[in-house]
């Protein structure tokens, strides 16, 4: 049976930052037992304007091994709150009968959606998903579904509609920048049980903490750190290949005491398993989790307004001109953050070999929210005519 593993998204706006709108990564395959073919879907929708290109990545890698059995599954649920309080939700225990006792067994994730009941979104500090109290208890394996959100207001002074030119200037309705100072998000998380006779697989699962990863206002990038993480598995030589899937991520912007308010614009959000490296002999594998967030652009997305703000303030503060300082910080479209990365990685033995290297699959997302790609054998079907979908293999 062919078996996808989904390790992560890497989605950035081409242009702008945007609001949290409608922002999905996942994978789909087809029901049989010998199915070769998976769907990757990817959504991403901006928050008001102006129109955007959204590059929306993942990882997928394939593994060819008839133990491996595995049931699909999915959980919706709806978060609702304040904005500037973080809202979780905490699912009822799933649980599933193993065929058999002593059965290996495991859940990963297949990827998640969020979409925001607002139409326009918000701005946010942080989501997460998680599949967490895993255990199993004689023949029945279960664990528990979970995620949570963080939206809040920004300090970017054009969403402020207490600004003096909100007033003044006649921009259209479409451009209002009041949100609603209660939200509603819909939350879906996508799983895959994995199960396995004993002695045919091992699964370990290890959690990953990275930050607070610092962003200096005005800087195009923030501060990446992807150090390499060794995890420890079953060690007696009898598992020759092994992979590394995802259980749970989150990631949150922490308080920043330079703005009244935390939330920030969205240009980039990656979470993504990298590097995988086994040795069946130890039962050691080392990792790069990359996990990353960006919220540069803005006014400031484009060189030459950039070049206008540097010489606004290069004018003394106390000359008349300096008044003109005041509107270059008007001009301002990324503020700094402090970014905090949680992942909780499952670590997959496996007796039998795994020859399949990861595979980067790629939707373009332009006039449309959602893009969806077939893929055959980790290969794009010629079928499949979804807009702007593509793919290429990763070199070791």
């Amino acid at each position: 049976m062919s078996l996808y593993i989904w390790q992560g998204f890497d989605h950035y706006w081409q242009r702008e930052p945007h609001r949290l709108n409608h922002f999905g990564s996942f994978i789909e395959q087809d029901g049989t037992s010998s199915g070769s073919d998976f769907v990757y879907n990817s959504a991403m929708q901006i928050g008001r304007f102006p129109p955007d290109v959204c590059h929306a990545y993942s990882v997928v890698q394939r593994i060819d091994n008839s133990a491996i059995r595995r049931v699909d599954g999915s959980v919706t649920a709806t978060l609702a709150g304040s904005v500037g309080e973080e809202v979780s939700f905490s699912g009822e225990r799933i649980s599933l009968e193993l065929p058999g006792g002593g059965w290996e067994a495991t859940v990963i994730m297949r990827g998640f959606e969020l979409e925001s009941v607002f139409p326009h979104g918000f701005h946010t500090r942080g989501f997460g998903f998680s599949l967490s109290e895993v255990e199993r208890q004689g023949n029945v394996f279960s664990f528990v579904p979970g995620c949570f959100i963080f939206p809040d207001r920004s300090p970017d002074p054009f969403t402020n509609r207490d600004r003096f030119y909100w007033r003044i200037l006649p921009f259209p309705d479409a451009l209002e920048p009041e949100s609603p100072t209660e939200f509603a998000y819909t939350a879906t998380l996508h799983y895959s049980v994995l199960f396995a006779e004993p002695g045919e697989a091992c699964f370990t699962s290890h959690d990953i903490s990275v930050g607070p990863a610092q962003s200096r206002e005005q800087i195009a990038a923030s501060r990446r750190i992807h150090p390499s993480w060794a995890f420890p598995g079953e060690p007696s030589g009898r598992y020759r290949s092994a992979t590394a899937a995802i259980q749970g991520f989150s990631w949150e912007l922490l308080p920043w005491g330079r703005t009244r308010y935390d939330g920030r614009y969205l240009r980039k959000l990656q979470c993504m398993i990298d590097g995988v490296d086994y040795d069946p002999t130890t039962g050691v594998m080392a990792i790069v989790p990359r996990m990353a967030f960006n919220n540069f652009g803005g006014r400031q997305g484009r060189e030459q307004v950039r070049v206008w703000i540097r010489l606004l303030r290069s004018l003394p503060r106390k000359t008349s001109k300096g008044r003109l300082r005041a509107i270059a910080r008007t001009l301002r479209g990324s503020y700094g953050f402090d970014a905090c990365y949680d992942l909780t990685v499952a670590m997959l033995q496996f007796a039998g070999e795994n020859p399949h290297s990861p595979s980067r699959v790629y939707n373009r997302i332009r006039k449309t929210v959602e893009v969806s790609q077939m893929l055959s054998n980790g290969e794009p079907k010629e079928d499949s005519h979804h807009v702007g979908a593509r793919y290429w293999r990763l070199r070791k």
